[in-house]
């Protein structure tokens, strides 16, 4: 009977463990299940709010070039970090990524924040999820 209790006990207490552990961060904006990344992951409609009293820079971080979001400040590929610090090396700049759906932008903005960058923020869903809402985006080669 002991014996019993105590397996129901530890099954209990390895299903909490492992729910903490991989529980979804998703409702919880700027947390990662990576304890090296502090970016705050913004949605589109965040983005469209932030827009109308710009005060960050948006970098578009896709690779090939892609249309843009109106208002990107520069374009600079994801795997060129050595560019990017050259251009931006105010480490507390406020600073919002995209690329085309996420990953790209979340690469780049984890090596940001393992390098000392303090107020990076990511585009969740990229150029895609910004078109499935119905904003308008800018032709490649525009930012040149």
């Amino acid at each position: 009977m002991r014996v019993a209790i105590l397996v129901v006990v530890l099954i209990i207490l390895a299903g909490g463990t492992y729910f903490l552990i991989t529980r979804d961060y998703d409702n919880n904006p700027g947390m990662t299940a990576s304890s090296d990344a502090n970016y705050t992951n913004i949605s589109v409609s965040e983005l469209e709010k932030m827009i109308k009293n710009k005060d960050f820079k948006l970098v578009d971080v896709h690779i090939p070039e892609q249309q843009h979001i109106p208002g990107t400040d520069k374009m600079i590929a994801y795997n060129n970090v050595d560019d990017f610090i050259s251009q931006f090396s105010n480490k507390d700049e406020k600073i919002v990524l995209y690329c085309r759906s996420g990953s790209m932008s979340e690469i780049l903005a984890k090596e940001l924040i393992q390098r000392g960058y303090t107020n990076i923020y990511k585009l969740e869903g990229g150029l895609n999820a910004w078109q499935v809402a119905n904003n308008l985006t800018t032709s490649i080669g525009s930012l040149r």
